[in-house]
């Protein structure tokens, strides 16, 4: 049995999701095209344009979630920072 792969959905963890989707829906002209949550308590996002398929979910549960991003992850990412490229 042959299994064939149509696409692909990554799931991005984040810590500030009005500000990820802020982020990435400008310049990319990414949709929003379904979220669990309301307004600021989105917890879930797929994102679509195209063929690509985008997923965001919040790195904590609301009443975990440290005041602050941990600052080794925050230089970690700022090192490592992916490669968004927009036509």
């Amino acid at each position: 049995m042959d299994i064939k792969f149509r696409g692909m959905s990554p799931l991005l963890n984040v810590f500030d999701m009005p500000a990820s989707l802020a982020f990435l829906s400008r310049p990319s002209r990414l949709r929003d095209r379904e979220h669990v949550g309301r307004r600021r308590r989105v917890r879930l996002v797929w994102l679509q344009r195209g063929g690509v398929d985008l997923m965001l979910n919040t790195a904590y549960e609301t009443a975990h979630a440290p005041p602050s991003p941990d600052p080794a992850r925050t230089e970690s990412h700022r090192r490592h920072r992916p490669l968004l490229w927009v036509p």
